[in-house]
């Protein structure tokens, strides 16, 4: 119709990804700050807690608060897992919207940690695991190097990974020079592993989830969620470790040699 001006796809496609970009930095920290409030500062939120539920049923206080728990939690694992399976990246594909595929995923992910941080609640505030003084300088100064630690393995495995793919930008920035998805440029080896391996921030994750100063029930109760389901995420087989050594030894050879070490193109290797 005459006087209509429709925005280019591509156009769209980077507002998407820009969007999702952001999104995921803001949930990724405010995601760090809630394990740590709820690993380090647990004691004082309990205090609160209890005086909160004083009105709740006294044979079963926290029967209902455990059930929300439990349904945050699964929530989470569905729009994890049905967004990852062949069927929604099918439908996305027939409508268009193949390139900006993972933006979306990572904006749904996004949407459900939020929910997730703010409808969680509190369980058996007088009853914890294991509990050490945080008041202590030592205890204090050691579960922050494991927290740091773990966050650091986070990042790191996913600057190994290609961190623009796997945030959806390269996709994008492929498609407006008019390349093939980036994932296609890598060899059928690295597609599989990518496939089978679907959690590779699991180490990180483990240490940043269990090694805290108060394990209460409902930090157990997240570890505990969170650490099946990516387990259960992880399908890699020999096959897999094969290629992973394959690589790795490529790439200490690379990093040996000078040319390697000053980055020159020729001997250049990557994961994939």
């Amino acid at each position: 119709m005459a006087g209509v001006a429709f925005v280019p796809k591509a156009t769209v496609f980077v507002i998407i990804a820009a969007l999702g970009l952001c999104v995921c930095f803001l949930t990724v920290f405010q995601f760090g700050v809630f394990l740590f409030k709820e690993g380090f500062h647990a004691g004082q939120h309990h205090g609160q807690r209890t005086f909160g539920h004083a009105q709740h049923d006294a044979t079963n206080p926290y029967v209902s608060d455990l059930l929300l728990d439990l349904l945050l939690v699964a929530a989470f694992v569905l729009q994890h897992s049905l967004m990852a399976c062949r069927l929604w990246k099918d439908f996305i594909q027939w409508l268009g919207l193949a390139v900006v595929e993972r933006s979306l995923y990572i904006m749904a992910t996004c949407g459900t940690l939020q929910l997730v941080m703010s409808q969680w609640q509190l369980l058996f505030p007088e009853s914890v695991l294991w509990s050490f003084d945080t008041d202590s300088r030592w205890v204090w100064v050691s579960f922050s190097v494991c927290c740091f630690l773990g966050w650091l393995c986070v990042i790191g495995f996913v600057m190994v990974l290609d961190y623009a793919e796997l945030v959806g930008i390269k996709q994008v920035y492929y498609y407006v020079i008019d390349l093939d998805p980036p994932i296609h440029m890598k060899s059928r080896e690295y597609q599989r592993l990518f496939r089978n391996f679907r959690h590779p921030v699991l180490t990180g994750l483990l240490i940043i989830l269990w090694a805290v100063p108060v394990m209460t029930v409902s930090r157990l109760v997240l570890a505990l969620s969170l650490t099946v389901y990516t387990f259960y995420g992880h399908s890699l087989d020999m096959r897999d470790y094969d290629y992973i050594c394959v690589q790795h030894r490529l790439k200490k050879v690379t990093l040996g040699s000078p040319q390697g070490f000053r980055g020159g193109r020729a001997t250049s290797v990557s994961y994939g």
